[in-house]
């Protein structure tokens, strides 16, 4: 028997409050859920990022608690099992790799379950979906930035960063409009969105840390909103620079 292994993700991304689904028509005339082969020495995640990038030309962040699989048999003496993530992109923008993708659709729940060619997929979407109502405020996103050995992981309020090749470990926290950007362990990070926070929340554990850099007004009161944005950029390696880039081009034309 040959058992053969792919990775993939359901991919979402939120549309003007609406939440969207990527859905792949494949140049073999069905609709999928981005997925592709592990290749030697890659992780899950690993496998799941690059193919997603290939596939669709997207940076996308995994959301913490979510991994489905489903297996099948292909052609006859072969067992082949697909692990599925979850994960947010922040683009719609996408490029199709146009040798196995002949489209690539943003479509509501409703719309992405219809399109879905294989029940198994649709059962896995359906559960991402479910499990985006009931984590809402809670999940936990992780992406990975293997070109600059760097791991990012979010929460609801809060941010860290965790570089590899330093070992330096940064987060954010945000209360009531006001931020702080600290210097956190190792053993901190880890912790960050587990189990292991116990009763005390992300907020806390990050308070924990050395303070970098803070706003001692209300974010959103000049000059704070920029000035802190600025120096946010400069001291946390986070990959939505330029989207806070643009951010404070737009506070200050109005």
């Amino acid at each position: 028997m040959i058992h053969e292994k792919s990775c993939g993700a359901v991919i979402y991304t939120d549309s003007g409050g609406r939440r969207l689904f990527l859905v792949e028509l494949m140049q073999k005339g069905h609709s999928s859920l981005c997925k592709g082969h592990v290749e030697e020495n890659e992780t899950e995640h690993e496998t799941a990022a690059r193919e997603i990038r290939e596939e669709t030309g997207l940076s996308v962040a995994f959301v913490n608690g979510f991994r489905e699989t489903i297996e099948y048999s292909p052609y006859p003496g072969c067992k082949k099992t697909v692990v599925f993530f979850l994960a947010e992109s922040e683009s719609t923008g996408v490029k199709a790799q146009e040798e196995e993708v002949r489209e690539i659709r943003w479509l509501p729940f409703e719309e992405a379950a219809a399109a879905l060619t294989f029940d198994s997929d649709r059962e896995v979407l359906t559960k991402a979906e479910a499990f985006l109502n009931e984590n809402r405020w809670t999940a936990v996103k992780i992406r990975y930035d293997n070109a600059n050995k760097r791991r990012f992981k979010a929460g609801f309020g809060w941010k860290a960063c965790l570089d590899e090749e330093s070992g330096v470990c940064t987060a954010q926290r945000s209360w009531r409009g006001f931020y702080q950007l600290c210097e956190i362990d190792r053993n901190i990070y880890e912790i960050l969105g587990t189990e292991a926070m116990g009763s005390e929340s992300a907020d806390e554990w990050i308070a924990k840390g050395r303070v970098l850099f803070e706003s001692d007004d209300d974010y959103y009161t000049p000059p704070w909103y920029s000035v802190f944005d600025e120096n946010y950029m400069k001291l946390a390696p986070w990959s939505d620079a330029q989207r806070r880039a643009d951010r404070i081009n737009e506070f200050k034309k109005n």
